[in-house]
């Protein structure tokens, strides 16, 4: 019960703890989760003064990279499955973006807006209020733009890696 109201109004990445693919939901709507141990969602939030945007963890998060480090530190269950929950979350390593670096800083924001990108596609697909053929190049740009964060949270880690 002391989580209870962890989350209420603030915006924050809504995790599935229990699945076969990595989900990490932006949420500014203050939707509702509920947890317990390997089962339904956990919540992130930013700590006060944090130097990292919502939308770059959520992006970082995502990377293939991360997912096979959840996979190995989480537990594996029947069907392919495995948890990603609290006990995991808080072991992960988080790259160290220095922001006075300049290529470091010009794809963390690159990052941080092509994830922005998405999370409004997806909005104005929810909506319903889009042609088939204008959804159909939504999902299309989409596509594009996943494999773009992709790639440069990739050079990122590299640039760490050197």
């Amino acid at each position: 019960m002391q989580a209870i109201n962890e989350f209420n109004n603030q915006e924050k990445l809504i995790v599935g703890v229990m699945s076969k693919e990595p989900m990490f939901m932006y949420d500014d709507e203050n939707l509702v989760i509920q947890s317990g141990g390997t089962a339904g969602y956990c919540g992130i939030k930013m700590k006060p003064n944090n130097k990292y945007d919502l939308f770059f963890l959520q992006a970082y998060l995502s990377h293939p990279i991360m997912n096979d480090v959840m996979e190995k530190m989480g537990s594996d269950f029947e069907g392919g499955f495995y948890s990603r929950g609290t006990q995991v979350l808080e072991k992960l390593p988080i790259i160290d973006v220095n922001f006075n670096n300049i290529q470091e800083k010009k794809l963390y924001d690159k990052i941080v807006n092509n994830t922005k990108k998405i999370y409004n596609l997806n909005k104005a697909l929810k909506s319903k209020t889009m042609k088939k053929s204008e959804e159909e190049a939504s999902i299309g740009l989409r596509k594009q733009i996943v494999i773009e964060i992709m790639k440069d949270i990739t050079e990122l880690i590299e640039i760490k890696d050197e």
